[in-house]
């Protein structure tokens, strides 16, 4: 905890520092907004609003980090804001799916680069890239019977953000960088309960407050990656 403190109050100085931190500002205030307003039916304002968040967040990767490092976060955070943008619309599901897969795909290029090997790794990441994978195959069996038509989709996505989250703990990036790769799965793990096991018109408080949950977990997910991944960069610039 004291590590992942440290690691914040660090990452979000030197971000404050850079020419970009009014977009910072901007990009936190529009995730915490939509998470107040989380609109059962997203009207264009919502969607604007929802996108506007790690739309800011990829902008500011492109302002600050001017190399390809910067071009592939920006990349990252600019597919994630389509799929905000995608998934809010009537029947958009698939087509937010694939822009958010698009989005790991460049986070996984983004960690490869700056991998460590696996035998400079210590016991502790190995074992929770052991739980992440276990925990993504348990989650894929238990939803199959419930996915229908989309089981090729989902098992796809579930691939590649498993792979991003495991790639993040091989990588040089600081704890901020794997906690949001963990909030991430957590998030996208809670969509699919919500999506395909959800009973209708429960009114248990865990169905109903699910959403909140969903977006806190995503909205703090993509603003640690985007903190833990541009101190490193910034360090390495500098």
């Amino acid at each position: 905890m004291m590590a992942f403190r440290k690691a914040l109050g660090t990452s979000w100085q030197s971000a404050m520092e850079g020419p970009a931190r009014l977009l910072l500002w901007l990009a936190v205030a529009s995730l915490l907004a939509y998470g107040i307003v989380l609109p059962e039916v997203a009207e264009t304002k919502h969607i604007i609003l929802k996108t506007m968040g790690v739309g800011l967040l990829s902008l500011s990767a492109f302002v600050t980090i001017r190399k390809l490092d910067g071009l592939i976060l920006g990349l990252a955070l600019g597919f994630g804001a389509a799929g905000d943008a995608l998934i809010a619309q009537p029947g958009g599901f698939i087509n937010g799916l694939a822009a958010f897969l698009v989005g790991h795909l460049f986070y996984i290029a983004l960690f490869i680069r700056h991998r460590k090997s696996w035998g400079d790794m210590d016991l502790q990441r190995k074992f929770a890239i052991f739980l992440l994978v276990t925990g993504a195959v348990l989650l894929s069996i238990s939803l199959a019977p419930h996915v229908g038509d989309l089981k090729t989709y989902v098992n796809i996505y579930t691939l590649i953000i498993t792979t991003m989250a495991a790639l993040a703990f091989m990588s040089r990036f600081n704890i901020l960088v794997r906690m949001g790769a963990v909030s991430f799965l957590i998030s996208d793990a809670l969509i699919a309960v919500g999506r395909f096991a959800a009973p209708v018109g429960s009114d248990n408080p865990f169905w109903t407050d699910l959403p909140y949950v969903i977006w806190g977990t995503y909205a703090l997910a993509q603003l640690l990656i985007y903190l833990g991944v541009s101190a490193r960069l910034r360090e390495k610039s500098a």
